[in-house]
């Protein structure tokens, strides 16, 4: 039987990536684009890896927790985050200590997953028949907080080099670039 797991991701990952690496997220709005307030940057997330409902789930759910001023779903499904340079700054701090929590938990499994120093290149290496659920969740926790270091070090067209290796053999299984493209993880990579 072959193990596949797309689309199945949305349904187990939203709630943690939206909790864990946002850590409550923001003020809510009404989700129609609006105006910075007052002493505020924006800042846009392109891709939060979920549905308009989790979106909107998400900025209904998020309000005043005091991580941002405001926050908005627009039309296109991007995420519009408010803040102050306080509140950016530890956005920044936050997305950083995920990413590197994701590669210091490399040594509690077989999976190995990597960075590059400036969060634009993801090398994730594991074995034939790993657990591919849990890769998948990895690669996505790491793909949103890798989006979110990009964008709030300023950088707005953020991308993602991602590189999947064959802990058996040492051979490239994927490559592919996000946000242009989306990685798909299953068990038939390995064969």
């Amino acid at each position: 039987m072959v193990k596949r797991v797309f689309g199945l991701w949305k349904v187990y990952l939203i709630p943690v990536l939206l909790a864990a690496v946002l850590l409550g997220g923001c003020g809510s709005s009404s989700g129609k684009s609006g105006r910075a307030p007052k002493g505020t940057k924006e800042y846009v997330l392109s891709d939060y890896f979920g549905t308009r409902e989790a979106g909107e789930d998400y900025i209904r759910k998020s309000e005043n927790n005091g991580l941002c001023e405001k926050a908005e779903l627009d039309r296109d499904g991007r995420i519009h985050i408010y803040v102050t340079e306080d509140q950016a700054a530890f956005w920044r701090k936050n997305s950083k200590d995920s990413l590197d929590e994701i590669e210091d938990s490399s040594g509690k499994s077989n999976i190995s997953y990597d960075f590059n120093k400036k969060y634009t290149k993801f090398t994730i290496t594991a074995p034939k028949g790993c657990d591919i659920r849990k890769l998948a969740t990895v690669f996505h926790q790491g793909a949103f907080a890798a989006e979110i270091y990009q964008v709030f070090n300023g950088k707005e067209d953020w991308s993602l080099k991602v590189i999947l290796v064959n802990e058996d053999n040492g051979k490239t299984i994927l490559k592919t670039t996000m946000p242009e493209n989306m990685p798909t993880f299953d068990a038939d990579l390995w064969d």
